[in-house]
């Protein structure tokens, strides 16, 4: 207790020699709102990108490739967006050290608000990936509407992996079916091998779907076919007995 005393006086006579000099409230007021801008702003900018990686791996096809079995897996962690994939999770671990300078924050192990702030980051993430926004600017960037924007967004047509397309069925026939890509590519898509040369029954015009196979002057020789309905599930149609050369 007279330590606490003599420590207590002794800062006090250093305020009054000038040794140290008080701070205004309002000094720490500014303080704690920049932190917890910046805080927000980290956050906000983790959620943007865990939505636009979400988006760009179903505009792309490779979120579907789990639907093809080990064959897909091992193609989606060729393709995932590694780098943008680490820069989210960047954010995530500034967006903790921001969150540290708050007293409801720091006086808990950091583990539960790493954890919780993980938690918000993908729950808002996926709920926004699930509207419109990123394909409004997708489409806006293609338009020429938002040029410093177009590099980024035209990533989710360049990431596609080769050997998968996916697309609008534009057509369908005995020879197989058409097929429009993201990017406004037709190609021509022969009967897949799995299903012994013929065209699946259950595909109709308008459909999208998600094709394995390699591809040679606009035609893909189809080893399987994902259809993708517009909930989001998925019906391969025929299991994979045939690798890709």
């Amino acid at each position: 207790m007279e330590e606490q005393n003599n420590i207590k006086e002794d800062i006090l006579q250093k305020i009054k020699s000038g040794e140290l000099k008080m701070k205004p409230k309002i000094f720490f007021a500014l303080k704690t709102s920049f932190f917890a801008l910046l805080f927000l702003f980290l956050l906000l900018f983790a959620v943007y990108l865990v939505s636009f990686i979400v988006f760009m791996m179903k505009a792309s096809g490779i979120w579907f490739l789990p639907g093809f079995g080990f064959s897909g897996m091992g193609i989606l962690f060729g393709a995932l967006p590694y780098f943008l994939i680490f820069l989210a999770l960047s954010l995530i671990i500034f967006s903790e050290f921001f969150a540290e300078h708050f007293a409801f924050v720091y006086k808990r192990p950091m583990i539960y608000s790493l954890s919780v702030i993980v938690l918000i980051v993908i729950i808002f993430g996926m709920i926004t990936s699930q509207t419109s926004m990123h394909a409004g600017i997708f489409q806006r960037t293609r338009d020429n509407n938002f040029p410093i924007v177009k590099p980024f967004y035209d990533q989710a047509i360049n990431m596609k992996p080769e050997n998968m397309h996916t697309g609008i069925i534009l057509d369908i026939n005995d020879l197989g079916f058409d097929l429009q890509t993201l990017d406004g590519q037709n190609l021509k898509v022969m009967p897949c091998k799995n299903g012994k040369g013929k065209t699946p029954k259950i595909l109709s015009i308008g459909e999208r779907v998600v094709i394995i196979g390699p591809m040679r002057n606009n035609i893909v020789d189809c080893l399987n076919v994902l259809r993708v309905a517009d909930d989001g599930s998925l019906t391969p149609i025929f299991k994979m007995n045939r690798r890709m050369k």
